[in-house]
């Protein structure tokens, strides 16, 4: 102890003019920790505004499932409006119906059967004419962007992965630096307890000696000093980047599983299993409806049959006639009748799974939103006003 109170004594005598720099030192230190606070603050704040954000893409495409929903709806209340009439007008709907049918399939005649299309894929593209080209191209589109999103959640984990293991190395090299620091302090200390007792510091040579060797052991402490700072601040900013990723992957999954559902709906409202299959029978019904029109000016008989099918649907206050116009054969066969309801049905319930599964994540968000404010209350302003700006509603 004798020993450190010389140095000590030694360096009190030698720096006493450097009181200001040390100061400066310790302000530097005050600003970067109030400078880490605040970028905590920053950081934790994000947190909020991504479950804001979450809220507002959830509640967004809410609405837009409810805009599809309620069209299905309606289509689904037409269908009851139709089951509902006296046998007297289901019957003679059912007539015209028929014969409509029955002119459609003189027309497939004279086509000779060269049609590339079945008559009903032809009539769903019939049934979703004013949605293409447009919706083949947000097919493909989709189908792109589910690609992209899949490799950024595998690259994304990936990612995660690698900064965890960075974080152990940082860690474990952390430690390695310390116990190194530990030791060679032991060393130098043995180093100038030997010197000491061999008398190697007195007299001019021993002063210069000393300083030497305590200059030495300065550049040492401040090389263990600067590794540790290095480690730590990298530990620090891989921490983060682990974090950020976690969100960014947590983000990224639910917008996959929003894609999925969109893409299954598509694939269930067009009845295809990807965008090459819509591609070629969107082709294929563009070519078919060429060969069509080369035979219009034939169905004089037809259009009057349709108008008067049409005149009688009119009657109904249906939200859709001219749909009918195009599953025609649904009013001539029960089973044709069963399928179109079905397939709506089935519409429905992705729609209803969507919305739910929406209504789930911004639950979960808000409910983050709400414990984090519980474990936070300091920053209760800062949230509510991040809230407010989102317009979320609690």
């Amino acid at each position: 102890m004798g020993f450190f109170k010389k140095i000590k004594d030694f360096f009190t005598s030698k720096k006493k003019e450097n009181k200001d720099y040390l100061a400066d030192e310790l302000t530097e230190e005050f600003d970067r920790r109030n400078s880490r606070k605040e970028y905590k603050l920053i950081e934790q704040l994000q947190y909020v505004r991504t479950q804001c954000e979450q809220v507002a893409d959830s509640s967004k495409y809410i609405a837009q499932l409810k805009t599809e929903h309620l069209i299905v709806s309606n289509y689904i209340n037409d269908v009851k409006i139709i089951e509902s009439q006296n046998e007297a007008v289901r019957k003679n709907l059912r007539t015209n119906a028929q014969a409509i049918v029955k002119l459609r399939n003189q027309r497939e005649t004279l086509k000779n059967t060269a049609s590339l299309l079945s008559a009903d894929r032809y009539n769903l593209f019939e049934k979703y004419k004013n949605e293409f080209p447009q919706a083949l191209t947000d097919f493909i589109n989709d189908e792109k962007m589910l690609q992209k999103v899949k490799q950024d959640m595998r690259i994304l984990e990936a990612e995660k992965v690698s900064l965890k293991e960075d974080m152990k190395d940082y860690e474990r090299r952390r430690v390695n630096i310390r116990t190194l620091a530990i030791i060679s302090l032991i060393a130098i200390c043995a180093v100038f307890g030997i010197f000491i007792a061999s008398g190697q510091f007195t007299g001019d040579e021993g002063t210069t000696l000393f300083m030497v060797v305590l200059l030495m052991a300065a550049v040492f402490v401040l090389l263990i000093v600067f590794l540790i700072r290095n480690t730590t601040y990298r530990m620090r900013v891989a921490e983060k980047k682990h974090a950020k990723t976690i969100t960014i992957l947590n983000k990224t999954k639910i917008k996959y599983v929003n894609m999925v559902n969109s893409m299954d709906y598509q694939k269930e409202k067009y009845g295809v299993t990807n965008s090459l299959e819509l591609s070629k029978e969107y082709e294929a019904y563009l070519a078919d409806k060429k060969k069509a029109e080369k035979y219009r000016s034939s169905a004089v008989e037809l259009d009057e049959a349709i108008e008067r099918f049409n005149a009688r649907l009119a009657k109904m206050n249906l939200y859709d006639v001219s749909i009918w116009e195009k599953q025609i054969t649904a009013l001539v066969f029960d089973k044709d009748l069963d399928l179109v309801k079905k397939s709506l049905n089935n519409r429905c319930n992705k729609l209803v799974d969507q919305m739910e599964y929406n209504v789930k994540q911004i639950e979960l968000a808000k409910e983050g939103i709400i414990k984090f404010v519980k474990k936070h209350p300091e920053l209760s302003e800062q949230v509510m006003g991040i809230v407010e700006s989102y317009e979320v509603d609690f």
